[in-house]
């Protein structure tokens, strides 16, 4: 009898299952009703939790089996997976970028509607990575840099020329210089997508971060002063919203290298991919540029590729040791 499918008759049993949650599925599913039937058996009567030697013992035992089942992922396909949760990351904090500024913006001069549709594809086409879907995330990729080059060329890309001392509309080149900080990423994303790589639907927690201190810095921002000044949750947290977005991932991130290395390589992969397209477009695309690149760019990237290097080199060692088990 599988004891996974019965219901839980008592608070004993219901705490044991919910600490039985530490090992992965597939182990559950295999030896889960053993494991209950012996801690239950265990457990001496009047109790409503295992004794807390039997809990830490199980939780302990089940990221263990996490970390076994994570060391027996090629690293390629890890590099791969991780990279999906480092692009989708930038793509829906590109996206909250999008929102914030919308809401600063005067709506009844200006159509609203490029900013709205660019957010909505760019969230759209980090989703469709988890599908593994190739086809689908290209064309996910093409009509979101799309959707860019028509908020570029809209009537807020005029404002902000004007604001210049220019009085025309954004040229090719400026399309092209906005259009490589986008098209960079979304390119990544489409060759690293595959379904051997889809990452763990539980993953996009990771993008819902930037997504949720989205919704959160709309909520606190006044109205009544103006936007660029307004104390938002993004004015407030160091540097902005970047600051807070890569704080939350990368301590989330760092609670799984006991078991498993991919969440804390795809936020290392955001450090890169969220800075290295707008020192590209500063500085090989338009050289006369390369002055005004910010030097923290450069610390960024670095930042991002030392942590990769360093963690690909575990991911490596652990994939080994994870091969010298299963042989």
């Amino acid at each position: 009898m599988n004891t996974d499918l019965r219901i839980p008759s008592s608070p004993l049993e219901r705490h044991a299952r919910l600490l039985l949650r530490a090992y992965p599925a597939e182990y559950r599913a295999e030896r889960g009703g053993e494991i209950l039937d012996t801690l239950l058996e265990a457990t001496p009567d009047g109790r409503g939790w295992p004794t807390p030697r039997d809990s830490v013992s199980l939780v302990t035992g089940g990221l263990r089996a996490r970390a076994d089942l994570n060391r027996r992922v090629p690293p390629g396909t890890a590099l791969r997976q991780a990279t999906i949760i480092g692009v989708s990351l930038f793509c829906a904090h590109r996206a909250g970028d999008s929102l914030q500024e919308l809401a600063g913006m005067p709506q009844q001069h200006f159509s609203l509607l490029p900013a709205v549709v660019d957010a909505v594809l760019l969230i759209l086409v980090a989703v469709l990575a988890w599908t593994g879907s190739r086809p689908a995330v290209l064309a996910g990729a093409l009509g979101t840099l799309a959707a860019g080059m028509w908020w570029d060329h809209s009537d807020f890309a005029v404002l902000a020329t004007l604001s210049h001392g220019s009085m025309h509309a954004p040229g090719i080149g400026a399309l092209l210089r906005n259009a490589v900080p986008l098209a960079v990423p979304l390119a990544i994303l489409v060759g690293v997508t595959g379904r051997s790589a889809r990452p763990r639907i539980g993953w996009l927690a990771f993008p819902g971060i930037s997504l949720a201190l989205t919704a959160v810095a709309l909520q606190m921002r006044n109205v009544h002063q103006i936007p660029a000044y307004t104390p938002t949750l993004s004015t407030a947290l160091i540097s902005g919203r970047s600051t807070a977005v890569f704080l939350l991932a990368g301590i989330l991130a760092a609670a799984w290298l006991v078991t498993d290395t991919r969440p804390a390589l795809g936020v290392a992969a955001f450090l890169i991919v969220f800075t290295l397209p707008d020192y590209f477009s500063n500085t090989a695309v338009f050289p006369q540029d390369f002055y005004n690149t910010n030097s923290s760019s450069l610390e960024t990237i670095g930042t991002g590729l030392a942590l990769m290097a360093a963690l690909t080199l575990l991911l490596r060692r652990r994939a080994r040791k994870g091969a010298r088990t299963v042989s």
